[in-house]
């Protein structure tokens, strides 16, 4: 699924990445939730795998927590970029140059994840880049992508490709993936929703709101009126090289757009904020 512009483009963009290598806070937030979403589905200790490590800021996550981590990418630079910032951090990692895709390596890790990376490509490369991803695996296999329903995102990546800010190329968001994990031939086991945090990061980088505005939009993000479909910035899907595998808690097909709970719930707290900007406002 490589070739050698894309890998140039990516030793280009790590090469200049190395001196400023340091996770952001609000991403380092985002790192966090993950990892803690993955103590279901691979006790501490376990073995996992990064296809597509980019600067490995995820796995540094997972590392501290006591998974044991391997990183694979086809761009060196990515990989001299993670190595130095597991070296900075004193943490334990294997690294690894080469293409999922590729079908190289055995099944020896119980899971193997990336994340910005399935959305890039086409259904059956999709399928490849699962399945490749299977043939390192002896359980899980799990993609995180930007989330379609996510429209602050598409805003701001929206207006940083139009000034040049953008390298990550052509994106094709989609609100299933069960048809790529079955056509890889595993087992789906469903989806959760990740980095509402992350929406208040996509406000502060949008041009043009005004500032009253992009303040009460953060307030209203970070409350439980939305429903956590829209205001997840990823989505992760979830399945298992394993024909038994059976469900993990937090990886499932339910939606919270509908139901008479979650009415409640918004409408009430929607009544809470807007008390508190009528104080606001009085003051």
């Amino acid at each position: 699924m490589t070739n050698s512009a894309e890998r140039d483009k990516w030793d280009r963009y790590y090469r200049e990445l190395a001196t400023s290598s340091e996770v952001h806070p609000s991403a380092q937030v985002v790192y966090e939730e993950i990892a803690q979403a993955l103590l279901p589905v691979v006790p501490l200790g376990g073995r996992v795998l990064e296809a597509g490590c980019g600067a490995g800021f995820q796995c540094l996550s997972l590392a501290r927590r006591g998974w044991r981590v391997s990183l694979l990418d086809f761009s060196e630079q990515a990989l001299a970029v993670a190595r130095a910032t597991f070296t900075r951090h004193a943490l334990p990692a294997t690294f690894e140059t080469g293409d999922i895709t590729a079908g190289a390596g055995v099944a020896d890790h119980d899971l193997v994840f990336n994340s910005g990376v399935l959305e890039h490509y086409s259904f059956d490369e999709q399928v490849r880049l699962v399945r490749g991803m299977a043939h390192r695996s002896r359980d899980y296999v799990l993609m995180l992508v930007p989330n379609r329903h996510c429209h602050w995102y598409w805003i701001w990546r929206a207006q940083q490709a139009v000034v040049g800010q953008w390298v990550f190329g052509y994106e094709k968001p989609a609100s299933d993936y069960r048809p790529v994990f079955e056509a890889a031939g595993l087992r789906y086991l469903g989806r959760a929703w990740f980095a509402t945090t992350a929406i208040g990061h996509f406000l502060q980088g949008i041009h043009g709101i005004d500032p009253q505005l992009r303040t009460l939009l953060e307030r209203l993000y970070a409350l439980p009126i939305l429903p956590v479909e829209q205001r997840a910035y990823l989505v992760g899907f979830l399945g298992s090289v394993r024909a038994d595998a059976v469900p993990v808690p937090g990886f499932n097909d339910a939606s919270s757009l509908d139901g008479d709970a979650s009415d409640v719930l918004a409408a009430e707290t929607l009544e809470r904020l807007t008390d508190e900007l009528r104080t606001d406002t009085a003051r």
